[in-house]
């Protein structure tokens, strides 16, 4: 069963109102900048906010778990920082999100599916970290680069999406920067 056929047809529609302009304000250009313009920024704060949170997480691990690291248990590490997390958002979401109507309570089934994609995801982010312990920062990065390219053969093997131009070229351009990145940081280390 499709996603949509879980939610009311009502939550489905999108008002456009909410991304007219709303204000008087103008930008350079002598376009009128409202809602939509906040959203955007909005979206990109919290992408930058993202992604530096991303770069320090990975500095930190490296720090903890190289050889002669505070903490050298990379699963045990990862394990904890999952659970954390976790522990984190549920409370997050049992505080701040109030949805209207309140979401079905989750089946079994549904439950062990996302046990099962939970423990499958753990994995990988903990094998990340173990290979942090053996490789520079730019030499995952290096590696980790593919992954766009691997997610998309996966995808197109399991009949998920298909592989076009335009997304071929795109994981090449990804895994090329990562590369070049990866040298470069190498070569002037």
């Amino acid at each position: 069963m499709p996603p949509q056929a879980l939610l009311p047809r009502e939550s489905l529609e999108i008002d456009l109102q909410q991304f007219s302009p709303d204000d008087d304000s103008t930008c350079r250009s002598g376009r009128r900048m409202g809602r939509s313009t906040n959203v955007v920024i909005k979206l990109l704060v919290l992408a930058a906010v993202w992604w530096t949170a991303a770069v320090f997480v990975t500095l930190q691990i490296k720090s903890m778990v190289h050889k002669g690291g505070s903490f050298p248990y990379t699963f045990v590490l990862t394990t904890l920082s999952n659970g954390c997390t976790g522990i984190l958002a549920f409370i997050v979401a049992r505080t701040c999100m109030q949805l209207n109507p309140p979401l079905p309570p989750i089946r079994w089934d549904e439950f062990r599916k996302l046990l099962t994609i939970g423990f499958i995801q753990g994995i990988e982010i903990g094998c990340t970290n173990k290979a942090l312990e053996y490789l520079s920062v730019s030499s995952r990065v290096v590696a980790g680069s593919t992954n766009v390219l691997f997610m998309m053969l996966t995808a197109s093997f399991w009949d998920l999406e298909g592989l076009d131009f335009m997304r071929l070229l795109a994981a090449a351009l990804i895994t090329v920067g990562g590369v070049l990145q990866g040298v470069d940081v190498e070569e002037f280390a």
